[in-house]
């Protein structure tokens, strides 16, 4: 038996080093991996497919902003029509449309889209004509139309194509936003009427002022809530349709339906994607370490005592033995 500790150093050495190196890359792979994956939503078809990324809805948000009006509940119990969720007339929706279209010419489909938009008494917002081959032209055209010609518009302009190749429509409930907005401003109104009560009685000089500036950032919180009224209102009124345009002489090539810029939307989507993941995956290993660190700690030491006791074992019992032998 005198060499017997020689006989299981050597492997027990091995077994508890694997043991180790097994548990720290089960600890740190299950710290990065447990991330929930982004629900992608795609629609379209063919080379025109889209994606869009799941988000909070809006009543979080909303809820969360309105967490700091005290007249919050009350404005609610005022406004039982614009909370009702079967009264859709009352609600304040933005609508959003994106169409990828198939066309015989770019540079004429974007002049028949001004047209259009003036016709439904709308405008437009943004045109991009590029030429991406030698004599053929794609581009972007961003037109706001009236909300209640938002379908309207959609449908004349799929007209216009030869093909539709995705189509996408979007619709943001800001009601909750609108009633918090209108809350706090009724807030910060009566707070003007006081504070002015305030100013007519103040008599001496250091109380005039005090009040004054008072009144004056109450009136600039007022005008930005007025101000931000005002275009959550405009972006209701007015609907937005995005139209992408690629041109019939882009689309085929030697009698092939080839869009090769559309495989390079996909792939750098596709990079962004990835290099998301690894983003998050490195912050959440940065901020997770102090905890890697601990576990890392934990195991070293139960390795350590394993080995000590099984050394103190073979001192005390085995090595005697073999000196005795």
């Amino acid at each position: 038996m005198e060499n017997f500790w020689n006989r299981i150093k050597n492997p027990l050495h091995t077994i508890l080093t694997v043991i180790g190196v097994l548990a720290v890359v089960v600890v740190a792979w299950k710290m990065i991996s447990d991330r929930p994956l982004p629900i992608l939503e795609k629609f379209g078809s063919g080379g025109g497919d889209y994606y869009s990324l799941g988000a909070p809805s809006t009543m979080e948000f909303n809820m969360a902003q309105t967490s700091g009006s005290p007249r919050m509940g009350n404005m609610m119990a005022e406004a039982p029509a614009v909370m009702d969720e079967g009264n859709l007339t009352e609600r304040k929706v933005i609508k959003n449309g994106n169409l990828d279209l198939i066309v015989k010419k770019a540079e004429e489909t974007a002049e028949e889209l001004k047209i259009l938009a003036k016709e439904l008494g709308g405008f437009i917002l943004n045109v991009q004509i590029y030429e991406s081959t030698p004599a053929v032209k794609n581009g972007w055209v961003t037109m706001r139309v009236p909300d209640d010609k938002f379908d309207e518009g959609m449908t004349a302009v799929k007209a216009l194509a030869e093909k539709v190749e995705g189509e996408s429509v979007s619709a943001s409930d800001v009601t909750e936003q609108f009633i918090d907005l209108e809350a706090r401003l009724g807030n910060l109104q009566v707070e003007e009427v006081q504070l002015q009560e305030v100013l007519k009685r103040a008599f001496t000089v250091e109380d005039i002022l005090k009040v004054r500036q008072q009144l004056s950032s109450v009136r600039g919180q007022i005008e930005q809530l007025e101000g931000q009224l005002k275009y959550l209102s405009r972006q209701v009124d007015m609907s937005t349709i995005t139209v992408s345009l690629t041109s019939e002489a882009d689309v085929e090539v030697f009698g092939l339906r080839w869009r090769p810029l559309v495989v390079v939307r996909q792939a750098f989507r596709d990079m962004l994607e990835s290099l998301t993941g690894w983003v998050d995956g490195l912050i959440k290993l940065i901020f997770q370490l102090p905890a890697l660190l601990l576990w890392l700690a934990t195991i070293g030491v139960i390795v350590l005592v394993v080995w000590k006791i099984l050394k103190r074992i073979y001192w005390k019992f085995i090595k005697p033995k073999n000196s005795n032998e």
